[in-house]
Protein backbone atom coordinates (compact mmCIF):
# COMPACT_ATOMS: atom_id res chain seq x y z
CA UNK A 1 0.00 0.00 0.00
CA UNK A 2 2.89 2.36 0.79
CA UNK A 3 4.23 1.84 -2.73
CA UNK A 4 0.88 2.89 -4.22
CA UNK A 5 0.83 6.15 -2.25
CA UNK A 6 4.47 6.81 -3.11
CA UNK A 7 3.80 6.19 -6.79
CA UNK A 8 0.77 8.49 -6.69
CA UNK A 9 2.72 11.29 -5.02
CA UNK A 10 5.59 11.01 -7.50
CA UNK A 11 3.17 10.84 -10.43
CA UNK A 12 1.34 13.99 -9.32
CA UNK A 13 4.67 15.74 -8.79
CA UNK A 14 5.81 14.70 -12.27
CA UNK A 15 2.53 15.96 -13.74
CA UNK A 16 2.86 19.33 -12.02
CA UNK A 17 6.50 19.82 -12.96
CA UNK A 18 5.91 18.55 -16.49
CA UNK A 19 2.98 20.91 -17.04
CA UNK A 20 4.93 23.83 -15.61
CA UNK A 21 7.99 22.96 -17.71
CA UNK A 22 5.98 22.76 -20.94
CA UNK A 23 4.32 26.10 -20.24
CA UNK A 24 7.69 27.64 -19.32
CA UNK A 25 9.40 26.30 -22.45
CA UNK A 26 6.58 27.55 -24.66
CA UNK A 27 6.53 30.96 -22.98
CA UNK A 28 10.31 31.41 -23.12
CA UNK A 29 10.52 30.23 -26.70
CA UNK A 30 7.73 32.54 -27.86
CA UNK A 31 9.38 35.46 -26.08
CA UNK A 32 13.01 34.96 -27.06
CA UNK A 33 12.32 33.70 -30.58
CA UNK A 34 11.23 37.26 -31.35
CA UNK A 35 14.37 38.88 -29.90
CA UNK A 36 17.15 38.92 -32.51
CA UNK A 37 20.69 38.78 -31.11
CA UNK A 38 22.95 41.77 -31.69
CA UNK A 39 25.64 39.55 -33.24
CA UNK A 40 23.45 39.15 -36.33
CA UNK A 41 24.41 35.50 -36.87
CA UNK A 42 21.78 32.86 -37.71
CA UNK A 43 21.59 29.44 -36.08
CA UNK A 44 22.79 27.29 -39.00
CA UNK A 45 25.83 29.53 -39.57
CA UNK A 46 26.61 29.50 -35.83
CA UNK A 47 26.45 25.71 -35.76
CA UNK A 48 28.85 25.45 -38.71
CA UNK A 49 31.30 27.90 -37.17
CA UNK A 50 31.29 26.17 -33.79
CA UNK A 51 31.75 22.74 -35.32
CA UNK A 52 34.59 23.85 -37.59
CA UNK A 53 36.34 25.65 -34.72
CA UNK A 54 36.21 22.40 -32.73
CA UNK A 55 37.52 20.25 -35.62
CA UNK A 56 34.15 18.60 -36.03
CA UNK A 57 34.06 19.27 -39.76
CA UNK A 58 32.48 15.89 -40.51
CA UNK A 59 29.25 16.82 -38.69
CA UNK A 60 26.58 18.20 -41.00
CA UNK A 61 23.80 20.71 -40.37
CA UNK A 62 20.29 19.72 -41.47
CA UNK A 63 16.90 21.36 -41.46
CA UNK A 64 14.03 19.30 -40.02
CA UNK A 65 10.31 19.97 -39.95
CA UNK A 66 8.39 20.81 -36.81
CA UNK A 67 8.71 23.21 -33.93
CA UNK A 68 11.50 22.70 -31.36
CA UNK A 69 12.35 19.33 -32.91
CA UNK A 70 16.09 20.03 -32.76
CA UNK A 71 18.50 17.19 -31.94
CA UNK A 72 21.99 15.82 -32.45
CA UNK A 73 22.33 12.41 -34.09
CA UNK A 74 25.78 10.93 -33.32
CA UNK A 75 25.30 7.98 -35.68
CA UNK A 76 24.59 10.11 -38.75
CA UNK A 77 26.76 12.94 -37.39
CA UNK A 78 24.10 15.55 -37.95
CA UNK A 79 22.90 18.53 -35.95
CA UNK A 80 19.26 18.86 -36.95
CA UNK A 81 17.69 22.28 -36.53
CA UNK A 82 13.96 22.85 -36.73
CA UNK A 83 12.34 25.17 -39.25
CA UNK A 84 11.94 27.96 -36.72
CA UNK A 85 15.58 27.74 -35.67
CA UNK A 86 17.64 26.99 -38.80
CA UNK A 87 17.53 30.47 -40.40
CA UNK A 88 16.78 32.40 -37.23
CA UNK A 89 19.12 34.74 -35.41
CA UNK A 90 16.96 34.93 -32.32
CA UNK A 91 18.23 34.40 -28.79
CA UNK A 92 16.13 31.25 -28.53
CA UNK A 93 17.43 29.79 -31.79
CA UNK A 94 21.06 30.46 -30.93
CA UNK A 95 20.63 29.00 -27.44
CA UNK A 96 19.04 25.82 -28.81
CA UNK A 97 21.73 25.47 -31.46
CA UNK A 98 24.51 25.87 -28.90
CA UNK A 99 22.84 23.17 -26.78
CA UNK A 100 22.92 20.68 -29.65
CA UNK A 101 26.53 21.64 -30.31
CA UNK A 102 27.13 20.87 -26.63
CA UNK A 103 25.97 17.31 -27.27
CA UNK A 104 28.41 17.03 -30.19
CA UNK A 105 31.21 18.14 -27.86
CA UNK A 106 30.20 15.49 -25.33
CA UNK A 107 30.76 12.78 -27.93
CA UNK A 108 34.06 14.32 -28.99
CA UNK A 109 35.24 14.43 -25.38
CA UNK A 110 34.12 10.85 -24.71
CA UNK A 111 31.73 11.79 -21.93
CA UNK A 112 31.40 8.76 -19.64
CA UNK A 113 27.66 9.16 -19.04
CA UNK A 114 27.02 9.49 -22.78
CA UNK A 115 28.96 6.26 -23.39
CA UNK A 116 26.98 4.47 -20.69
CA UNK A 117 23.70 5.75 -22.07
CA UNK A 118 24.60 4.55 -25.58
CA UNK A 119 25.20 1.07 -24.20
CA UNK A 120 21.92 0.96 -22.29
CA UNK A 121 19.59 2.55 -24.88
CA UNK A 122 19.37 -0.41 -27.32
CA UNK A 123 18.87 -2.80 -24.41
CA UNK A 124 16.14 -0.61 -22.96
CA UNK A 125 14.43 -0.23 -26.36
CA UNK A 126 14.31 -4.01 -26.78
CA UNK A 127 13.00 -4.60 -23.27
CA UNK A 128 10.41 -1.83 -23.56
CA UNK A 129 8.71 -3.68 -26.42
CA UNK A 130 8.41 -6.80 -24.27
CA UNK A 131 7.79 -5.37 -20.82
CA UNK A 132 3.97 -5.41 -20.73
CA UNK A 133 3.53 -8.81 -22.41
CA UNK A 134 6.11 -10.28 -20.03
CA UNK A 135 4.47 -8.68 -17.01
CA UNK A 136 1.02 -9.97 -17.97
CA UNK A 137 2.30 -13.44 -18.75
CA UNK A 138 4.29 -13.47 -15.53
CA UNK A 139 1.28 -12.55 -13.42
CA UNK A 140 -0.86 -15.20 -15.11
CA UNK A 141 1.75 -17.90 -14.70
CA UNK A 142 2.62 -17.00 -11.14
CA UNK A 143 -0.83 -16.44 -9.71
CA UNK A 144 -3.23 -18.41 -11.90
CA UNK A 145 -1.67 -21.45 -13.51
CA UNK A 146 1.55 -22.17 -11.71
CA UNK A 147 1.21 -20.65 -8.29
CA UNK A 148 3.94 -22.91 -6.93
CA UNK A 149 6.33 -22.29 -9.82
CA UNK A 150 9.06 -19.69 -10.20
CA UNK A 151 8.46 -19.32 -13.96
CA UNK A 152 5.97 -16.50 -13.50
CA UNK A 153 8.25 -14.78 -11.02
CA UNK A 154 11.06 -14.77 -13.58
CA UNK A 155 8.82 -13.06 -16.14
CA UNK A 156 7.73 -10.48 -13.58
CA UNK A 157 11.26 -9.73 -12.42
CA UNK A 158 12.43 -9.22 -16.00
CA UNK A 159 9.54 -6.79 -16.54
CA UNK A 160 10.42 -4.93 -13.34
CA UNK A 161 14.02 -4.83 -14.53
CA UNK A 162 12.88 -3.17 -17.75
CA UNK A 163 11.14 -0.41 -15.80
CA UNK A 164 14.19 -0.03 -13.58
CA UNK A 165 16.44 0.29 -16.64
CA UNK A 166 14.16 2.95 -18.08
CA UNK A 167 14.38 4.86 -14.81
CA UNK A 168 18.17 4.55 -14.84
CA UNK A 169 18.28 5.96 -18.37
CA UNK A 170 16.17 8.94 -17.30
CA UNK A 171 18.50 9.48 -14.37
CA UNK A 172 21.55 9.39 -16.65
CA UNK A 173 19.95 11.65 -19.25
CA UNK A 174 19.33 14.46 -16.76
CA UNK A 175 23.00 15.36 -16.09
CA UNK A 176 23.83 14.83 -19.78
CA UNK A 177 21.28 17.47 -20.77
CA UNK A 178 22.39 19.84 -18.01
CA UNK A 179 26.00 19.50 -19.11
CA UNK A 180 25.06 20.26 -22.73
CA UNK A 181 23.27 23.40 -21.55
CA UNK A 182 26.29 24.49 -19.48
CA UNK A 183 28.51 24.00 -22.51
CA UNK A 184 26.03 26.00 -24.60
CA UNK A 185 26.02 28.98 -22.25
CA UNK A 186 29.81 28.93 -22.01
CA UNK A 187 30.38 28.88 -25.78
CA UNK A 188 27.78 31.59 -26.40
CA UNK A 189 29.55 33.78 -23.88
CA UNK A 190 33.12 33.01 -24.97
CA UNK A 191 32.41 33.57 -28.66
CA UNK A 192 30.48 36.78 -28.00
CA UNK A 193 27.48 35.36 -29.85
CA UNK A 194 25.18 36.70 -27.15
CA UNK A 195 25.63 39.69 -24.89
CA UNK A 196 25.41 39.32 -21.12
CA UNK A 197 21.82 40.55 -21.22
CA UNK A 198 20.93 38.18 -24.07
CA UNK A 199 22.46 35.25 -22.20
CA UNK A 200 19.73 35.64 -19.58
CA UNK A 201 17.17 34.67 -22.21
CA UNK A 202 19.20 31.72 -23.46
CA UNK A 203 19.67 30.45 -19.92
CA UNK A 204 15.93 30.79 -19.28
CA UNK A 205 14.88 28.64 -22.22
CA UNK A 206 17.58 26.02 -21.56
CA UNK A 207 16.63 25.87 -17.89
CA UNK A 208 12.95 25.42 -18.76
CA UNK A 209 13.82 22.64 -21.21
CA UNK A 210 15.86 20.96 -18.49
CA UNK A 211 12.78 20.76 -16.28
CA UNK A 212 11.08 18.52 -18.84
CA UNK A 213 13.77 15.91 -18.18
CA UNK A 214 13.17 16.22 -14.43
CA UNK A 215 9.50 15.54 -15.07
CA UNK A 216 10.43 12.58 -17.27
CA UNK A 217 12.58 11.11 -14.51
CA UNK A 218 9.81 11.48 -11.93
CA UNK A 219 7.31 9.89 -14.31
CA UNK A 220 9.66 6.94 -14.83
CA UNK A 221 10.11 6.57 -11.06
CA UNK A 222 6.33 6.63 -10.60
CA UNK A 223 5.89 3.84 -13.15
CA UNK A 224 8.55 1.75 -11.44
CA UNK A 225 6.92 2.24 -8.03
CA UNK A 226 3.53 1.34 -9.49
CA UNK A 227 4.85 -1.93 -10.89
CA UNK A 228 6.59 -2.75 -7.62
CA UNK A 229 3.32 -2.04 -5.81
CA UNK A 230 1.40 -4.41 -8.07
CA UNK A 231 4.03 -7.09 -7.63
CA UNK A 232 4.17 -6.58 -3.87
CA UNK A 233 0.42 -6.73 -3.48
CA UNK A 234 0.20 -10.04 -5.34
CA UNK A 235 2.98 -11.51 -3.20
Amino acid sequence: MIEYYAALVVFVLALIIGTYANIKVSTCYNKYSKDVAQSGIVASVLARQLLDASNLNDIKIARVSGNMTDYYDPRKKVIALSEGVYDSGSIAALGITAHEFGHALQYKDGNALVKLRNILVPISNLMSTLVWPMLIIGVLLDFVWFSESTIGLIFIMVAVGAFALSTLLSLITLPIERDASRRAVRVLEQTGTLTEEELVGAKAILSAAGLTYVAGLLSSVANLLRILAIFGRNK
